[in-house]
């Protein structure tokens, strides 16, 4: 085990040991522009918030690197990612400022998270759930909305209402997120926009390394596509091109299996095309394996070395 993944369960660890039952807690609800605003909640509401993290973190074990493509999480697994490498930075650098607090409820609509947060002493938990699709007011279509009381139905008055389930996107402590929620944390955090900046850097790199004839046609083909990003964000975070040994390799490999339909060019370069963009792509991220049971290559979602 890396010390990175060490720390982190050490951390979780002492999340886990948190006293949330004597806690205080403050509600933000975070605007898609980031900027945050203080809502007073109910002491019933309250209890709940405490009650659900407690159910969330108690069966939590494990922490698993970060990564643009990750595995369906088990429900004793979280990810772990560094505070500083989103935005979750610039909210709590709000936190220690003065927030103004929300007087109607129109305030609370078109909202992106919103945030708990639960202190004791020194030591501060934020959770967070996206509700960016959710929170509008609850008119019910315009229609009357009914309920069964005391032996007959009435129609209650149509108060604006706002939806909070029991689910967690992600948990902030010390410096390190733990997300539960992979897809809700990158849509509230522009995540796309991140793995776009790293196919151009990946863009470069290879482009340096000169080993793919048609690089242009190469950017094209992975465009703003999530799959392909995902994927070129992987083939950069591991690096494996820019090791010459490794490359070598690569080449040799494509052209010993013919049936990838990868075309090597009389000088060694690769020729991407959109046919080939995905095989070359799992090739890039070493994840294209050779099982020594079945005798044939396969296409891994995920890899650790044993």
């Amino acid at each position: 085990m890396n010390n990175t993944i060490q720390d982190w369960k050490d951390k979780l660890r002492k999340l886990q040991n948190f006293d949330m039952q004597n806690g205080d807690i403050d509600f933000f609800i975070v605007k898609k522009d980031y900027t945050l605003k203080r809502v007073d909640i109910a002491d019933n509401l309250k209890d709940r918030f405490r009650k659900n993290i407690l159910n969330k973190i108690s069966n939590l074990e494990e922490v698993v690197e970060w990564s643009a493509i990750t595995r369906d999480l088990l429900d004793s697994e979280c990810i772990g990612r560094k505070i500083g490498d989103v935005d979750f930075k610039n909210i709590r650098e709000q936190l220690t400022g003065d927030i103004d607090k929300i007087e109607n409820e129109n305030e609370i609509l078109n909202s992106l998270l919103y945030l708990v947060q639960i202190s004791k002493e020194e030591d501060i938990i934020y959770y967070s759930r996206n509700i960016a699709r959710e929170w509008t007011l609850n008119k019910a279509g315009g229609f009357p909305r009914i309920i069964w009381e005391k032996g007959c139905l009435r129609e209650i008055a149509k108060t604006p209402t706002f939806k909070i389930d029991d689910e967690i996107d992600f948990i902030a402590f010390t410096d390190i997120l733990f997300i539960l929620n992979k897809k809700a944390f990158e849509m509230a955090f522009k995540i796309k926009e991140e793995m776009i900046e790293n196919k151009n850097q990946a863009i470069a790199e290879i482009t340096k390394l000169n080993f793919i004839k048609n690089i242009l046609d190469l950017d094209s083909l992975i465009g703003e596509k999530s799959l392909y990003l995902r994927k070129i964000s992987v083939a950069k975070h591991k690096g494996i091109y820019n090791n010459s040994d490794h490359l070598e390799e690569l080449i040799q490999e494509i052209k010993n299996n013919k049936e990838w339909d990868i075309t090597i060019d009389e000088s060694n370069k690769i020729i991407a095309s959109q046919n080939n963009i995905r095989a070359i792509l799992t090739l890039l991220e070493n994840k294209r394996l050779f099982s020594y049971i079945t005798k044939d290559y396969q296409d891994a979602d995920s890899t650790s070395p044993v």
